[in-house]
């Protein structure tokens, strides 16, 4: 090693140094770093000498750059390898070659910096060719709009989903929260899976190699996971079915989570899907240790994402056990944290009220006043307590110290802490049908007519919930109300179907204590027999119907139990082939099978299956005393469907005895008076089922045709349900008030801006990857094509390149010469082929242009334009493109995307004259804008280009010396540009202050060209 000497020094620094002295006593040598030719040595270290490696040869296409002739200009090259005589070969643009000893090379290193500075390449006349300028310029420009539009949201633009508004409030909320521990409730067949994916991928690409996500979902829907995050979200490099240290995905049941314990990996992210199921878990015994072992990767992931349909009302436990996996010391599994969740779901309101008025914007009077409301709830909570005593002072009238930061600091703590702790909605986001925002509805096929189909009782004897009710009163009057519980178990057997009615009849004749009832219970299994039969009879005759009149449709046919459907399937089987009964533990044929035109599902199936389709039926062969189970089933068929064309309304057919009694009016009561078969109902479900739950015992005492009356209160322009209504709307109001709906559709209508500008931004792209970096592209048959690393030729190194890429590569392709898997820049086109979009996003393109901040290539160049003018002297111009942006000065990425939110980051093109000002002229800015055209003196258009560079032959930049010596222009250029870079810092600081960015934002000359207009 001698001086001159290009080394290595990792880890004390990256990249390639060049050793400008040796210290045989310290046995060190001082590295310096060539960051310009301006000033090649401006960075220097002193590393001991066992610490460095020297380079006897670079990696091939190198960026070097070495001083030529009598002059010692600078000029850039390609490094092309060794040759004899410890020489190496570089090439230079125009096919130009020589050999140089290493120690004449210079090969750039930024060093921890963000870019290169651009005014010192330009000064010191160390120019690139025009086209890479141009390239490199263009891409810096469409990745940064791209970027602008997301918001920094990688997820958004690199993923084959169409993105809807509702979905990216969501996505919005959680990753601009520093805490993403979220419970997703979006009604069931919003597209809450396509949310969380999402949010999966974002963490991915944020953490790359120290991600670790953990999916917890029940069995039957694993394969769809890993198909939506396979085809949708193109995460399938970073699957795997077996636990693997390199694995970044895991996707497991509830019952057989992977265990980390003798793992340096732990879960960065949980994912827990059909979050309710949670309960099972956490309020058994046997499943208690799987639950504790989720609470504790819950709580020491960076990110908890908890997805369910669930509505609160009488799913306390099911609540409590998901609220517990994203704040176990707020929400306890105990009864005490029952009666705590309770008493938050009576105070929804009141509390949502308390937490929305604790804001700097509310005057101290009702400040004072929320606290004196505070107070009175005697909460018990010192921590509460604490800050409310230091809120005080500072909304005093009569304090004369009072410090409005102080103040504004206090009521931030205050409510944060509240809304954590007493807010039940403050970490539960939900969507809903029905909304204000309409456009949700255009995204589904939506709810079409529903029918009520009767089947007859047995005849010359009541209906069976005739006679249940007969038996009802008569338990009444002999003084058996003891006996009254068993009816509402009754009751809901009958609404399954009367061959489950007949088996709870048997376990009751069973027992000695209903021996008396023996002969009354017989008549009615010899009912329950015929009823048994009608009814599946009528379901066969009117699905034969329904199917020969939609050729292409499919019918889903809901069951209460396993029974239920179990006998179906078994009498549907002797009169069709085309039937399915469905399994939870696989994903069914009907789905994909045009075969299979009817499934048959018990309660199982009425989670988290996709069933959608062009033509679809439901019939509810069983009706249970729930909003919520109708709903899911419903929403099994009715699901986001905006990538599908001409989907048909979804149908159901609800089956009913024929005698007018309870089952009819509990059909009536949902299909007319509630309208589950015609909306939404998921918002009014809680007070629905409360009011409903509250009637149960007047059912008892007052006999099935209490359910009339209950069918009265709940009805009508008056009733539960219209004032309910009311009361989600003013609430929806409010809330697009706290959300800034508008502000998510503008985004939402930014990135689709970028989707209609596709070709274009992709153009901009792949021109700077394919001719100046010179990766090989291949175009497919299907408008998708390949981009291909080539060793000896692509300009990059190879090793930096896969570093980085996570996603996206085929490695099947070789590993020294790797190539993207498909991509294309249209979105429509990855929905049907599987190509990877070619986006901001993308690890390959983000990769590119980290290399391309890194790199020298295009950063700067000249041009002597000679126009049919005459002019005094020559006159230089400078076209600088800026990138301006507010950065995060911790590398945080969810203060970037809120930064990005905040202010707009963009690449600001502009002329400047040699004294940095703006040039406004019209005539010469049409002059400067004109093309420039072959770089070789093609007159056209009046006008002909000559690129300056340093060549064998000739070096144009002499000719600058005429009438611009080397020093004074090196002056020029570094004040006109020193001075228009301040001019920008100012005027951008003016605009931002009042957003508090200030110490924030970041001016960088990503490249610049002079123009030197000559005259004849």
């Amino acid at each position: 090693m001698t001086v001159g000497s290009l080394v290595e020094g990792t880890p004390l620094f990256e990249g390639i140094g060049k050793v400008l002295s040796i210290s045989t006593v310290d046995q060190s040598a001082t590295v310096g770093f060539f960051t310009s030719p301006l000033t090649p040595y401006d960075r220097k270290i002193e590393v001991k000498g066992n610490n460095l490696i020297g380079k006897s040869k670079l990696f091939e296409k190198t960026i070097v750059y070495v001083k030529l002739g009598p002059t010692r200009r600078w000029r850039m090259g390609f490094y092309d390898g060794e040759r004899p005589n410890d020489k190496h070969l570089i090439y230079f643009s125009g096919g130009e070659s020589d050999v140089f000893d290493i120690e004449d090379l210079f090969v750039p290193n930024l060093l921890n910096r963000f870019c290169f500075p651009v005014s010192r390449f330009l000064a010191s006349q160390a120019t690139s060719a025009y086209k890479h300028y141009f390239n490199r310029t263009n891409f810096i420009a469409s990745y940064i709009a791209q970027r602008a539009a997301c918001n920094s949201i990688s997820s958004l633009s690199s993923s084959a989903v169409n993105l809807e508004t509702h979905q990216l409030s969501v996505v919005l909320r959680v990753l601009k929260d520093s805490n993403q521990k979220y419970l997703l409730g979006d009604e069931v067949g919003l597209g809450k899976t396509i949310e969380a994916g999402f949010l999966i991928r974002e963490h991915i690409l944020e953490f790359k190699d120290d991600a670790c996500v953990l999916i917890i979902a029940p069995t039957s829907l694993l394969n769809q996971w890993k198909e939506e995050l396979t085809l949708k979200f193109h995460l399938e490099d970073v699957l795997g079915d077996e636990f693997d240290e390199d694995q970044k995905v895991f996707i497991c049941d509830y019952l057989n989570l992977p265990l980390f314990d003798n793992s340096e990996k732990k879960p960065t992210m949980v994912v827990i899907d059909e979050g309710h199921n949670l309960s099972d878990l956490a309020w058994s015994i046997d499943g208690s240790t799987s639950y504790q072992r989720i609470v504790t990767y819950s709580a020491e992931a960076r990110s908890t994402i908890i997805l369910s349909g669930t509505p609160i009302a009488g799913n306390a436990k099911s609540f409590l056990a998901m609220l517990h996996c994203l704040n176990h010391e707020n929400y306890k599994i105990s009864e005490e944290g029952i009666d705590d969740f309770n008493k938050k779901v009576r105070e929804r309101e009141r509390f949502s009220g308390i937490y929305t008025a604790i804001s700097p914007e509310s005057d101290d009077f009702t400040l004072s006043g929320i606290l004196e409301e505070l107070e009175s709830l005697n909460l018990g909570d010192k921590d509460l307590t604490s800050l409310i005593e230091r809120l005080k002072p500072e909304i005093d009238y009569f304090n004369k110290e009072k410090d409005e930061d102080r103040r504004n600091s206090a009521i931030y703590e205050l409510k944060k802490y509240f809304g954590e702790k007493y807010r039940l909605f403050q970490r539960f986001i939900r969507n809903r049908r029905g909304s204000k925002d309409s456009s949700i509805e255009l995204l589904f096929p939506g709810l079409g007519d529903c029918a009520l189909y009767k089947w007859e009782s047995a005849k010359q004897l009541p209906s069976l919930d005739q006679q249940l009710d007969d038996y009802r009163d008569y338990l009444i009057c002999e003084g058996y109300e003891q006996k009254l519980p068993n009816v509402i178990t009754l009751l809901d057997a009958l609404l399954d179907s009367p061959k489950s009615f007949s088996y709870e009849l048997d376990k009751l004749i069973d027992t000695e204590d209903y021996q008396q009832f023996s002969e009354t219970f017989s008549i009615m299994k010899e009912s329950a027999l015929v009823e048994q039969n009608n009814k599946d009879e009528l379901t066969r005759n009117v699905l034969d119907k329904w199917l020969a009149k939609n050729i292409d449709g499919k019918v889903v046919i809901f069951c209460g139990n396993k029974a239920s459907a179990d006998n179906l399937y078994t009498f549907l089987q002797k009169y069709r082939d085309d039937v399915e009964r469905h399994s939870p533990d696989s994903r069914p044929l009907f789905v994909a099978d045009s075969l299979i035109k009817v499934l048959i599902a018990d309660e199982k199936g009425e989670d988290g299956l996709n069933l959608q389709g062009t033509s679809r039926l439901a019939i509810h062969y069983s009706l249970p005393r729930s909003l919520v189970r109708i709903e899911q089933r419903i929403g099994r068929l009715n699901r986001y469907s905006a990538t599908s064309k001409s989907m048909k309304p979804i149908e159901n057919y609800v089956l009913v005895p024929s005698y007018e009694n309870f089952i009819q009016n509990w059909a009536l009561l949902l299909k007319d008076t509630v309208g589950v078969f015609d909306d939404t109902t998921a918002s009014i479900q809680l007070v629905v089922e409360e009011a409903i739950k509250v009637e149960e015992a007047k059912l008892l005492t007052n006999g099935f045709g209490h359910l009339t009356w209950l069918r009265d209160k709940l009805g009508g322009e008056k009733g539960l349900i219209a004032k309910e209504r009311k009361k989600v709307a003013d609430q929806e109001v409010w809330n697009e008030m706290q959300i800034d709906l508008a502000t998510t559709k503008k985004f939402a209508e930014n990135i689709q801006n970028v989707d209609l500008n596709a070709e274009s931004l992709h153009n901009s792209l792949q021109n700077w990857i394919k001719q100046s970096l010179k990766f090989g592209v291949t175009r497919n048959e299907d408008s998708s094509f390949v981009y291909q690393y080539r060793l000896g030729v692509t300009r990059l190194n190879i090793d930096d390149f896969l570093h980085h890429c996570i996603l996206g590569m085929d490695f099947n392709s070789g590993l020294r010469n790797p190539s993207t898997k498909p991509m294309t820049p249209d979105r429509e086109v990855t929905a049907k082929t599987g190509a990877y979009p070619l986006r901001y996003g993308q690890p390959f393109i983000d990769t590119i242009y980290n290399f391309t901040h890194a790199s020298t290539l295009g950063l700067a160049s000249s041009v002597i334009r000679q126009i049919q003018i005459k002019l005094g002297k020559p006159k230089t111009f400078l076209k600088l493109n800026w990138l301006v942006s507010c950065e995060s000065s911790e590398g945080s990425v969810v203060e970037q995307r809120n930064l990005d939110s905040e202010f707009e980051p963009r690449l600001k093109t502009e002329w400047i004259d040699d004294c940095g000002k703006i040039v406004e002229n019209e005539a010469i800015l049409n002059l400067l804008e004109k093309p420039v055209r072959a770089i070789n003196g093609e007159n056209d258009n009046g006008y002909r280009d000559f690129e300056v560079l340093v060549t064998a032959e000739k070096d144009l930049w002499e000719l600058f010396d005429s009438f611009c010596p080397k020093d004074e222009w090196c002056s020029v250029i570094e004040n006109a540009i020193t001075y228009r870079e301040s001019e920008i810092i100012q005027s951008t600081l003016t605009k931002i202050e009042h957003l508090d960015l200030t110490n924030k934002l970041s001016v960088s000359l990503v490249s610049a060209l002079s123009m030197t207009l000559v005259g004849k």
